[in-house]
């Protein structure tokens, strides 16, 4: 509700009522602003659909194909799965009715993102005609009672001669049809109407080609009618499910049971597309033809005035066209990568070239967002699953931005140099930077097309000088105050006293020194507020003698304990940066002063033993990442004891140091039994030192860390151990190497091995594992981690990451379920099924997986909304 600015003297025995009225309006107000949150209001709509969609299912009777009767608790799980579009199945699909089915197809229409947002723009339609009617009404009555003699209506003012009139409501009206909050507001019904008729031509055409397809071709109509569907039913429930990027489809298999008939999935492919990622290309189109048809001015408001309409979909013309080069651009990374690798797999068994090709298009286009399936995901390699779970987790608007403007010269290089100025590396670049990790991939002279004389290979991403200029040293700086290691220039160009810079501007910006500066201020802040507190309390009270003691003492208690408590959190925590860097830095210098291999590097190099000990300590446990040689660490990679040196530090400085802080503290406290430890222990939110997590949260934080740690070691050594970036190392030699470079990703940055020369699965794993924060944590449920012991194939790490990931993103791709890849064979009781993985969850693991489904379907409301990330 908006304030009117100019409001009359009222009469007196208006102001008897005020104060009453002004509490009612106060409370109505709170209501709706709660009720009315975009936020609160979603989430009870996907509530509210989902709660009536698990009655409707639960009433009507199942299919009568199969003996299996779904529980109630699978019912709600496939409510909120067809509400949040996510297409998570616990139970396999024909055991549904055709009843059923059209209940699940009317929940994916109302939860799909076109019709919610049309629904929005009704909202905003219904609230700006609401305002300005209430507007036009107050000033009217204002004017016809001599309150005032202006009646402001949108931007016009009446002049004195007219105010003096009677006010006509209709020359009102006339005139509020004239300012632009009305052309607003014809724009968004417009828009409104544009919407509901791209829902209707789409659903209508699809199901009709749909129908057609299945009535013309007699090897899909023989899947139907072997399987009791109705044609009709598959065909609107399938293009309701495609377009809205649900995923599911009436049949067990899903659609790969059609990969044969590539006609349909040719129609399903811009299903796909107009109803997720190119959806807002397709409607700026579509506006764009009416307005040069009609030539109405609502559609060019809404061609130049998008930002204005508050509806996220609509984007101007420029990102419009670099939203579809970027889907275009993933979608065939994607299938490149596709057709190389699975090719002549299993997956591919019994299918023509053409086949091939076009099941490995429906495959790509289905991983954002649609999660429809024509090959097992079983069964293809771990990369592929890689770059799916990549891809499931991009938010539908993401875009590739040129910067035109700005960078003309990267853009000018991606075309003459394609090979180093790849969309890879660039990427690899970027979220190494952003992630302040410090992997390159380099550049190599022997990749250019356009062989140069002048070309010299370096151990940085362009190199322009062995002397840094000023803005060379001005990178480096604030590359090493945000512990990022991005480099311009090789490392060795560095003077002894430039290393030395370097080493304290990484000591005084790494994370656990900036945690000792917080509490430090953070302990001034209780100190002072205490001293405030006492003088307030002994000037307001009217006691004196014991009774004020009492009083004082008692309200200094709590603020005192606290205040020792962050004041004894702040030694320890500089104890445990002086401990870690003087013991590192001894361990560092001993080991290069006593291998020789180690030795004759540093004094080819003219590097002193000291300052690589103390610069190299420092940089690891800050988790900066630079080395004071220009290889960084390749040139040690013999040397595995310095690498099993340096591994420790890189995680007590990063992604254990809460465990390890936690750790001490509690040593400490069964030490001293002192009380301030105890309180760090038990009342560690008080503090609001973020690095300070539960006894249970530190435990999940390593078992998270290491479990990260092994994935990465094992899919390392599986790709690379035999790469060209392994030559020359023994078994043992290649295996620490792997630790090593597996520790770094998060989010240390030093490489002991060439990254350019790296598969493509690899590098991208390590770009997920670059993004992730470094405090991340899995909740294991009790039932599912014995199954993870029991059951390690079916249930390992991995598969598990991708059905999360899968549910967030309101994907649906599944890796499934195999009885073929238990360990304890139990051919009796077990039986493959057609639903998804987390149909072997236990209920609590597949309540979770509820909960971010729905957390998936809300992410607009997070704190990047989820929608578009732009990569300039």
């Amino acid at each position: 509700m908006e304030s009117i600015s100019c409001i009359p003297k009222l009469p007196s025995y208006y102001l008897r009522q005020s104060s009453c009225r002004g509490l009612i309006c106060s409370l109505f107000r709170f209501l709706l602003i709660f009720l009315f949150n975009p936020f609160i209001f979603e989430l009870g709509y996907f509530l509210m659909i989902s709660f009536l969609g698990y009655l409707a299912l639960m009433v009507t009777k199942p299919g009568t194909r199969t003996s299996f009767r779904p529980k109630e608790f699978d019912l709600f799980f496939t409510s909120v799965s067809s509400a949040t579009v996510s297409s998570m199945s616990t139970v396999e699909m024909e055991v549904f009715s055709n009843t059923q089915l059209i209940i699940m197809t009317i929940l994916m229409l109302l939860g799909g993102e076109i019709f919610t947002s049309m629904l929005g723009l009704h909202i905003a339609k219904s609230k700006i005609a609401k305002f300005h009617d209430n507007k036009v009404d107050v000033e009217l009555n204002s004017s016809n009672n001599n309150f005032s003699d202006r009646i402001e209506l949108g931007v016009v003012t009446l002049s004195q001669s007219e105010s003096e009139q009677k006010p006509n409501i209709h020359n009102g009206l006339k005139t509020f049809e004239k300012n632009s909050s009305t052309i607003k507001y014809k724009s968004i019904k417009c828009l409104a109407y544009v919407v509901l008729g791209y829902l209707l031509v789409v659903h209508i055409g699809g199901s009709t080609l749909i129908s057609l397809y299945i009535i013309l071709v007699p090897s899909a109509r023989r899947v139907l009618k072997s399987k009791g569907i109705e044609i009709q039913t598959f065909a609107v429930f399938t293009t309701v499910s495609t377009f809205a990027n649900c995923g599911f489809v009436p049949t067990n298999e899903n659609m790969i049971v059609f990969k044969n008939n590539s006609g349909l999935l040719l129609l399903l492919i811009p299903l796909l597309l107009i109803g997720n990622t190119l959806y807002p290309v397709i409607l700026r189109f579509t506006i764009w033809c009416l307005e040069k048809i009609t030539r109405r001015m609502e559609f060019s408001y809404m061609l130049k005035h998008y930002n204005e309409l508050g509806y996220s979909h609509m984007l101007s013309g420029l990102h419009s066209v670099l939203l579809l080069v970027t889907v275009l651009g993933f979608i065939a990374v994607q299938l490149i990568l596709f057709c190389a690798m699975e090719w002549k797999s299993e997956a591919m068994d019994g299918l023509s070239g053409y086949q091939k090709f076009v099941a490995s298009l429906f495959q790509t286009v289905n991983s954002r967002h649609a999660g429809e399936m024509v090959v097992d995901l079983s069964i293809i390699s771990p990369a592929i699953l890689v770059l799916f779970v990549l891809m499931m987790y991009l938010p539908p608007y993401t875009t590739f931005d040129p910067a035109i403007g700005g960078c003309q010269e990267e853009r000018q290089k991606m075309k003459e140099d394609p090979l180093n100025f790849n969309v890879l590396n660039v990427v690899t670049e970027v979220v190494s930077a952003y992630g302040n990790v410090g992997f390159s991939t380099g550049y190599s002279c022997k990749r250019r097309l356009n062989s140069e004389g002048d070309c010299k290979d370096a151990w940085v991403t362009n190199p322009r000088t062995s002397r840094p200029n000023d803005f060379d040293l001005f990178f480096t700086s604030v590359s090493a105050a945000t512990v990022s290691s991005m480099s311009t220039v090789e490392m060795e160009v560095f003077s002894n006293a430039q290393l030395l810079i370097m080493t304290i501007l990484m000591f005084v910006t790494s994370e656990v020194f900036i945690s000792m500066l917080e509490l430090q201020v953070t302990r001034s802040k209780i100190s002072k507020f205490h001293e405030q507190s006492s003088h307030q309390l002994e000037m307001g009270l009217d006691v004196t003698g014991d009774a004020l003691d009492n009083a004082l003492e008692l309200a200094s208690t709590d603020i005192s304990i606290k205040y020792y408590s962050i004041t004894c959190l702040g030694y320890i925590v500089l104890g445990y940066l002086l401990v870690v860097h003087i013991c590192g830095s001894i361990l560092v210098y001993l080991y290069v002063t006593i291998v020789p291999s180690a030795r004759q590097v540093l004094i080819h190099k003219g590097i002193g033993l000291q300052t690589f000990a103390v610069f190299t300590t420092v940089s690891s446990f800050s988790n900066c990442g630079f080395i004071p040689t220009k290889e960084n660490m390749i040139v040690f990679r013999n040397n595995s004891g310095l690498l099993l040196v340096l591994i420790p530090q890189i995680l007590l400085g990063n992604t254990l140091y809460p465990a390890c802080l936690r750790f001490l503290i509690w040593v400490l406290e069964k030490s001293t039994r002192r009380s301030e430890f105890g309180y760090l222990l038990k009342n560690y939110k008080d503090l609001g030192f973020g690095h300070l997590l539960s006894g249970l949260d530190s435990c999940l934080l390593v078992l998270t860390a290491f479990c990260f740690t092994a994935v990465q070691v094992v899919l390392f050594c599986v790709m690379e151990r035999k790469s060209e970036a392994m030559d020359g190392l023994n078994g043992y030699q290649k295996f620490v190497a792997s630790v090593f470079q597996s520790v770094n990703s998060r989010h240390a940055g030093e490489s002991i091995v060439d990254i350019s020369l790296l598969t493509s699965a690899i590098l991208g794993l390590l770009v997920v594992m670059m993004y992730l924060p470094a405090y991340t944590r899995c909740m294991p449920i009790s039932n599912e981690g014995k199954k993870m012991k029991n059951d390690p194939l079916n249930f390992n790490v991995f598969n598990i990451i991708i059905e999360v990931i899968s549910a967030y993103g309101n994907v649906g791709m599944t890796t499934g379920y195999s009885c073929k890849r238990q360990l304890k064979s139990e051919s009796a009781s077990c039986k493959d099924a057609w639903y998804g993985f987390v149909g072997r969850w236990s209920m609590e693991g597949q309540f979770i997986l509820i909960l971010v489904m729905f957390f998936g379907r809300l992410k607009k409301y997070g704190p990047k909304r989820g929608k578009a990330w732009k990569v300039s």
